[in-house]
């Protein structure tokens, strides 16, 4: 695949957020007043790992189909959501997911005895 066909694959995934969600956001990990630590530390250390494989990353992403996703993780035709879980329960999160766009496949990351070295996608 090239350069202009990635492009144009990536085009689709991404046009499924809100533009607002996006704009010069690449690659930022958004931190907040409230947010646990292990949360937050759990959703950074997916990003970089995340990045480093080479997918174009998105925190506190924002879908034209409602939802909002912790981390999405973009390269071509392929799309992740990652969902960091801490406090939230699995009957929350299988609630999100009908939200969710169909084009991605949806990953949970429990904080929980999380490493760094066991996650892949």
């Amino acid at each position: 695949m090239n350069k202009k066909q990635k492009l144009t694959e990536e085009r689709i995934l991404i046009d499924t957020i809100k533009k607002s969600s996006i704009s010069n956001r690449e690659g930022c990990v958004k931190c907040w007043r409230g947010v646990t630590y292990e949360h937050f530390i759990t959703m950074s250390a997916v990003c970089w790992k995340v990045a480093n494989m080479g997918f174009k990353i998105f925190t506190e992403v924002e879908f034209n189909s409602c939802g909002r996703a912790d981390i999405v993780a973009i390269s071509g035709n392929v799309g992740y959501i990652i969902e960091i879980l801490h406090t939230e329960s699995e009957a929350r999160f299988s609630a999100k997911k009908d939200f969710y766009p169909k084009e991605f496949t949806i990953i949970p990351v429990k904080t929980k005895n999380f490493n760094i070295d066991e996650f892949c996608l």
